[in-house]
């Protein structure tokens, strides 16, 4: 009776310099795991699982309190976009008030920016009458939203859930690829900007009303404000992409052929480069005290782990 409770597990034996054992339940044997041969043991013993098999496990969560992992495609399922709608660029969610914020093209054309909230119901909170080719949408910790779109460039504020809009910024300033926020409340805005390929990294200290350009890459890497060759007018360091601001490191991605990662890590005074390959997304890890990275096309896609 006690094999058959047993059966298919491992028995730790504590008190026996900590041996290792695996109750075998084809040949009802006790096998003994040693270091030197616990993969060709399991690779022998293991009766093996199906994909099928698989998906019947039930939902488990990740250590992340960030993150929750789904194991079953029945809980899978997909929304129908309002007829309004005709597909979606981007998204983020809005955790206060339980809704994602949808970067969207509409059928007349127009980009705009919706929300999707956990009743099921689609509101449409901005509309712009210009055709979208890129949009971008962030909340701050302040829940504030911060909506823009290039081509031409708009960026706008909203303060009480998308409820109103206001038009900020300065005159000629970038589309910002990413809108990241430091612990005292500051903002920074990396300027992905097609005409000028600039990269400019934006400061903001009146949440978000005013911005200004707070660094200029080709001044800290001169090296790199050269042109890719004589018949590309592009520099070796573009624009800038997405933007990370953990503590007092800033953690930046270049796009475009030659990507980089730069870091600071004494709050923008000195500036590396660590990794020779951008990042367009990033998901911070703060029981790890990582940030995981989501690598630019340009050099392959994968993601980098930054400890």
């Amino acid at each position: 009776q006690l094999f058959k409770q047993l059966q298919g597990k491992f028995l730790l034996q504590v008190e026996n310099h900590g041996r290792l054992w695996y109750v075998d339940p084809l040949s009802k044997q006790l096998v003994e795991m040693f270091p030197e041969n616990y993969f060709s043991l399991m690779g022998t013993l293991a009766l093996g699982i199906s994909n099928q098999d698989l998906m019947t496990i039930s939902e488990q969560r990740s250590t992340s309190t960030s993150c929750e992992v789904r194991k079953s495609q029945d809980e899978l399922y997909a929304i129908a976009l309002p007829e309004e709608v005709v597909r979606v660029s981007r998204a983020t969610y809005l955790e206060t008030v339980d809704s994602l914020l949808l970067v969207v093209e509409e059928t007349g054309g127009n980009r705009a920016l919706w929300s999707y909230d956990h009743a099921g119901n689609f509101k449409q909170l901005l509309s712009l009458d210009y055709p979208l080719v890129n949009g971008f949408v962030d909340v701050t910790s302040s829940d504030t939203i911060y909506f823009r779109t290039d081509s031409p460039h708009f960026l706008y504020r909203s303060d009480d859930f998308g409820a109103t809009w206001q038009s900020v910024g300065s005159e000629g300033m970038d589309t910002f690829w990413g809108i990241e926020e430091s612990e005292d409340g500051v903002l920074y805005g990396s300027a992905w900007s097609e005409p000028g390929n600039s990269p400019y990294l934006y400061k903001s200290e009146d949440e978000g009303v005013y911005w200004f350009v707070w660094k200029n890459f080709w001044e800290i890497f001169p090296e790199k404000a050269v042109q890719y060759d004589v018949d590309d007018e592009r520099r070796a360091l573009r624009h800038l992409h997405d933007i990370v601001f953990y503590h007092e490191t800033i953690i930046l991605g270049t796009g475009d052929v030659a990507g980089q990662t730069l870091v600071s890590e004494d709050g923008g005074e000195t500036w590396e480069e660590i990794v020779d390959n951008g990042f367009t997304s990033h998901i911070i890890l703060p029981e790890h005290n990582s940030v995981l990275l989501g690598g630019d096309s340009a050099h392959g896609h994968g993601i980098n782990l930054y400890n």
